[in-house]
């Protein structure tokens, strides 16, 4: 993985919850530099880092936690891409809620769009 020219001394892909604390627990006390990648898409983006440690990868992070159609909320994990999001989740109507055209991982979006059930 390389970002800005830097290329990561090593790469962790967590699967959950636990295994994402364990690494980012690690790597804070070895005193590394870590980079969350998603998509990869924007990795070009924003200041050049002054150092990369540890690519998170966060591809397997990519369930749905909650559902709850009553108050119109999806809880994602950050590696979620919305192809991956039930068609039924959100409703055809609503024109300003997130398609399965949006390019990568979920993260970095927050919308309330009507839900059909």
């Amino acid at each position: 993985m390389v970002v800005d020219g830097l290329e990561a001394i090593s790469s962790e892909r967590p699967a959950g919850a636990e295994e994402l604390a364990r690494v980012l627990g690690d790597a804070a006390g070895d005193g590394l530099a870590v980079i969350p990648v998603g998509g990869g898409r924007a990795l070009g983006m924003g200041n050049p880092p002054a150092r990369f440690d540890l690519a998170l990868e966060t591809s397997r992070l990519d369930r749905i936690v909650e559902f709850s159609p009553h108050d119109l909320t999806v809880t994602v994990e950050a590696g979620i891409t919305l192809e991956a999001l039930p068609a039924t989740t959100w409703s055809a109507s609503a024109s300003r809620c997130p398609t399965a055209s949006w390019p990568g991982p979920a993260a970095g979006w927050s919308k309330t769009c009507p839900v059909t059930t």
